[in-house]
């Protein structure tokens, strides 16, 4: 019974410690395939007060061209890939 419980304490330390490390990430605001954009690397890319001046509009442009640009960029991969196939 006391190893049961002993693995059962240690699988939860484990999941936690997994959890944690997507939570640090921050709030998802794009995601194409496997590829992610946290809010944070979205604010990376501008300085504090141009984010606080950012109208909601170009803040959610911006996601858009992140998508494009990643899907775009996940393609081209696809399509080098295949030649080097074929």
């Amino acid at each position: 019974m006391k190893q049961i419980f002993f693995i059962f304490i240690i699988c939860l330390i484990i999941f936690s410690i997994f959890s944690c490390k997507e939570k640090k990430k921050g709030r998802i605001m794009a995601e194409v395939g496997n590829e992610k954009l946290y809010e944070k690397e979205l604010r990376s890319l501008f300085t504090k007060s141009e984010w606080n001046n950012l109208s909601q509009e170009n803040k959610e442009k911006a996601i858009q061209d992140w998508v494009e640009i990643t899907s775009c960029q996940k393609k081209q991969k696809n399509e080098v890939l295949i030649r080097i196939l074929l």
